[in-house]
């Protein structure tokens, strides 16, 4: 019982999904397939001393992505 370890240290990609019901979307996400696992610019990365505590990754603004 009681909060995990949460996930392990490293990097990981962040990926963004969603739903949208206009016709013509890819797939019907609205961010035409920007931000899948293997095209998101945006990366986390989980340091080792934050196990087991909250850590905030700050925001992250969609309009604006990190250059690849």
């Amino acid at each position: 019982t009681g909060p995990g370890k949460g996930i392990p240290p490293g990097n990981y990609v962040l990926t963004v999904t969603g739903t949208d019901s206009m016709p013509g979307d890819a797939l019907g996400d609205p961010f035409q397939g920007k931000f899948l696992v293997e095209t998101s610019p945006f990366t986390v990365v989980v340091p080792p001393d934050k196990i087991g505590e909250e850590y905030d990754f700050g925001e992250f603004d969609l309009s604006d992505p990190p250059q690849q």
